[in-house]
């Protein structure tokens, strides 16, 4: 929370402009997380669980991460996590399928608006479970075609390839032809 001294009751009372400053009421340490400043009061605060903490916590377990690293990364210890947030780590088995799902809702809710990219993605996502699911191809059974690889050629190998069917199918297709060494 910030406070200012701008919007006092009076014009004449307000200190000019280079004087305004700002009070800063939470600290934040170099990483930008709230320090607690206790007036006087002995101990750690106790821990406040937030939504923000809770969805955290979810995506961590979603990616296999241990107890005792998400309660470092998070700042507390491993009995507060067990004890603030036993509901998200009872859920874990289940953590990343609800992120795939959380996921999905949102590449077709993109998708309903008109995102190509997330058509693209989505299509994507679709034919991958048809081919678990069925053994199926991209559509339907259907191959998709494979293109060759393309290959850039400096202008030297062009004309190489250029000169060496020069004048196939026409009169001249003998004479443009280079002759042969022994």
């Amino acid at each position: 929370m910030v406070e200012s001294l701008e919007g006092t009751a009076s014009p004449d009372l307000c200190p000019p402009h280079s004087e305004i400053f700002f009070i800063v009421v939470e600290v934040l340490d170099g990483f930008w997380w709230p320090v607690h400043v206790r007036g006087g009061e002995r101990g750690r605060p106790e821990h406040v669980p937030t939504d923000e903490n809770r969805q955290k916590i979810a995506i961590c377990l979603a990616l296999g991460w241990t107890q005792k690293r998400i309660a470092d990364e998070r700042g507390i210890s491993l009995k507060t996590l067990r004890k603030h947030y036993s509901p998200q780590l009872k859920a874990r088995d289940v953590a990343l399928d609800r992120l795939k799902v959380e996921r999905l809702s949102v590449i077709v809710d993109q998708a309903r608006g008109g995102n190509v990219g997330a058509l693209k993605e989505l299509g994507k996502v679709i034919d991958a479970v048809e081919a678990a699911t069925f053994g199926m191809g991209p559509a339907a059974g259907e191959q998709r075609e494979l293109r060759e690889p393309r290959v850039n050629l400096g202008k030297k190998e062009q004309a190489q390839l250029a000169a060496a069917d020069a004048g196939a199918g026409t009169e001249w297709g003998e004479d443009l032809q280079p002759p042969l060494l022994n």
